[in-house]
């Protein structure tokens, strides 16, 4: 159960932002720390957005393999050297998983992200 409450630290910040009265901020203003873009999305992206709405419902199991086939060879690297998660939060997350233990610590700097900080004190890894 802590290990799911730390997982919530990205989201009580994201909490904490909508919590800013907009009157007291810019209209312009740009939250990088939410990896906010003023140009918005390239026409590129919004041309491939566009086109794979229609299918957008539907998960595309069958699609992971090539796509980590893909990235690793961009990389090259093995399918299997590489890890895909919903944002970075998921990544750093599942890097603590596989890398630390108790006998294996997180070694950090600061400033750092937290959440993998927090998420290896939870778990009992130094």
């Amino acid at each position: 159960m802590a290990a799911a409450a730390a997982r919530l630290i990205p989201e009580m910040a994201y909490a904490q932002r909508a919590a800013v009265s907009v009157g007291d901020l810019p209209k312009d203003m740009v939250w990088l720390n939410a990896n906010e873009n003023p140009a918005g999305p390239p026409a590129v992206a919004l041309a491939a957005m566009q086109q794979t709405l229609p299918t957008a419902g539907r998960y595309h199991y069958q699609e992971f393999r090539d796509i980590y086939n893909v990235i690793a060879k961009s990389e090259d690297l093995t399918a299997d050297q590489i890890v895909t998660g919903c944002g970075s939060s998921e990544v750093l997350h599942t890097a603590v998983d596989v890398f630390t233990s108790a006998t294996r610590p997180l070694i950090s700097v600061s400033p750092a992200y937290e959440g993998p900080i927090e998420l290896a004190r939870v778990l009992g890894r130094p």
